[in-house]
């Protein structure tokens, strides 16, 4: 199969899908931080401590930080806490995930509600992994009907759980690029609905080139 990709406007609503379900397990288990409130505040106060840190100093911090007699406990009862609640991933790497990008982002006032004028793009390099992840899962996904034609078996909510499963450390770093323009439940719906809308023109595009 070939393609070739041409420009579009990903701004474009192309249609919407309600599989509810779905998508609230991958807000939950990807791009929420559903840490328990006390361990939650203790992650909120080191993250501010090391706002300003870059990449090595904080992740220095951060190792001596966990060691800590009193921290190592709540680390301990949170990691259970969270393999309880069905978590099955690195709880250890989620922590320092959420309070780097997330937490250490997060503005400690409200921003003021102001109205935006200029449009805020995803990173190229995150709408290239978007495309990349689209197609390939497509074509995995595809199979040739009774007429002889292409058929894609997959939903956007499916296509876009794998990619979340499947790119953490992109969608973090998307995340810590756009935090500061937008708030953080924005920036996730963003995500979603612009990877929803660019797997929609690929899978037609590969429906209708296939041979």
């Amino acid at each position: 199969m070939t393609l070739k990709s041409s420009r579009t406007n990903n701004r474009k609503k192309i249609f919407t899908v309600d599989e509810t379900d779905v998508q609230s397990k991958i807000e939950l288990k990807t791009l929420h931080f559903n840490f328990t409130e006390s361990f939650a505040k203790e992650l909120a106060a080191f993250a501010e401590i090391h706002r300003n840190d870059d990449r090595k100093v904080f992740k220095s911090a951060w190792n001596d930080w966990i060691e800590t007699a009193s921290i190592a406990q709540l680390v301990s009862a949170e990691i259970e806490i969270q393999h309880k609640r069905g978590f099955s991933g690195d709880v250890l790497d989620k922590m320092f995930k959420s309070a780097r990008y997330y937490f250490r982002k997060k503005p400690t006032t409200p921003p003021e509600k102001t109205k935006r004028k200029q449009y805020i793009s995803l990173c190229p390099q995150f709408l290239a992994q978007i495309d990349k992840h689209a197609l390939d899962i497509i074509k995995a996904n595809t199979t040739n009907n009774d007429s002889n034609k292409c058929s894609a078996n997959i939903s956007p909510a499916r296509a876009y759980t794998d990619f979340c499963d499947t790119n953490q450390d992109v969608i973090y770093e998307q995340i810590e690029h756009l935090v500061e323009l937008l708030e953080y439940l924005d920036i996730c719906e963003k995500m979603k609905k612009t990877y929803k809308n660019r797997f929609h023109l690929m899978k037609v595009t590969v429906e209708n080139m296939c041979v």
